[in-house]
């Protein structure tokens, strides 16, 4: 089953990481976490997803540094003043049905490997189907820059095979 958040702003996921450490709680990154999608690899984002990288996204900034997302420009009343906000992304979650968490948890690979064989199938889909931002010459195709991490338990420590997907807005 695949479920999405409401996007955050860079602010909001910023602080949702810090606070929760919901995407690194628990997990050793070389075996819970990767890049996905043809936009990570050409910003040279390939392998396990390190904490740094995953905030500068955030922010729309690539691993070097460098601004890749140019922030809208909105009044601030209060302030009187312009303020730059940045959608951060979305958040989906790849869940397995209990069946196959149950499987994976008694030592049957296969279920996680089946798992893991349909959240990129379906990552595949959105980024060919609705990877797309906007440009000054209109809508353009986009690549998709995701960070995949792996989960086995649910928040309640309940069996629950689920990969948490942070799509950027990158």
């Amino acid at each position: 089953m695949l479920s999405m958040s409401p996007a955050m702003s860079a602010g909001q996921a910023g602080r949702y990481f810090s606070k929760e450490d919901y995407y690194l709680r628990s997990t050793e990154l070389g075996e819970n976490s990767k890049w996905c999608g043809e936009g990570a690899q050409a910003l040279g984002l390939d392998g396990p997803v390190r904490e740094e990288e995953f905030r500068a996204l955030c922010h729309g900034d690539g691993p070097s540094g460098k601004r890749i997302v140019n922030y809208n420009k909105t009044h601030d009343k209060a302030a009187d003043a312009a303020v730059e906000t940045h959608r951060a992304g979305n958040d989906c979650t790849f869940s397995a049905p209990k069946s196959v968490s149950i499987a994976y948890a008694a030592g049957f690979d296969s279920a996680k490997d089946a798992h893991d064989a349909a959240v990129g199938s379906i990552a595949g889909y959105l980024e060919k189907h609705h990877s797309f931002y906007r440009s000054p010459s209109g809508l353009q195709h986009g690549k998709l820059v995701a960070a995949k991490f792996d989960h086995t338990t649910s928040r309640h420590t309940r069996t629950s095979t689920r990969s948490c997907t942070r799509i950027s807005s990158s």
